[in-house]
């Protein structure tokens, strides 16, 4: 696992999405876990179906942490 010290900053980009909006782009940090939670709370029942093979109502905060924490 790479250490936070150690994160990849050159991977960082600018982009803008075809309707113009810019956005910013960077990898996944582990103090991304609470925005993880709260996309999954957002979504429909169908999109967590499809997304994560489950209808969970709730992720569970193991998972926020195993997809925070590459």
């Amino acid at each position: 696992m790479t250490d936070p010290a150690e994160y990849p900053k050159e991977l960082e980009r600018e982009a803008t999405l075809s309707d113009g909006t810019p956005v910013h782009i960077r990898p996944i940090r582990p103090d991304d876990e609470p925005r993880i939670l709260a996309f999954h709370s957002r979504l429909s029942r169908d999109t967590r179906y499809h997304r994560f093979f489950s209808a969970k109502q709730r992720l569970p905060p193991n998972w926020a942490h195993f997809f925070a924490n590459v």
